[in-house]
């Protein structure tokens, strides 16, 4: 799967727009991931927000081991949760 240079820019996460357009990889999430998928929600779900802005509403800096705990549970329990990774970094979830 490759992006386009005006879907990274618009990204939401900003460490994904400064790096070159590559393969995004697709799989399924392990516990090795959570530390990623905690950067990638936190990136997005900060302060106060309108419910438009997406689904990750929560303040992710507030209780940070409570999320991540949350976030295990779901790699553990799961059958369809899932992080995009490029060049291995998790970048979406």
């Amino acid at each position: 799967m490759h992006y386009t240079k005006e879907v990274l820019e618009t990204s939401p996460i900003k460490e994904v727009k400064r790096k070159r357009i590559g393969s995004i990889k697709i799989r399924k999430a392990t516990i090795a991931d959570i530390d990623g998928i905690y950067n990638v929600a936190s990136s997005v779900g900060k302060g106060k927000k309108e419910s438009g802005d997406g689904f990750l509403m929560d303040n992710y800096s507030v209780n940070p081991d409570k999320h991540k705990n949350t976030f295990k549970e779901k790699a553990e329990k799961l059958k369809f949760f899932y992080v995009a990774e490029m060049r291995n970094e998790v970048v979406g979830f």
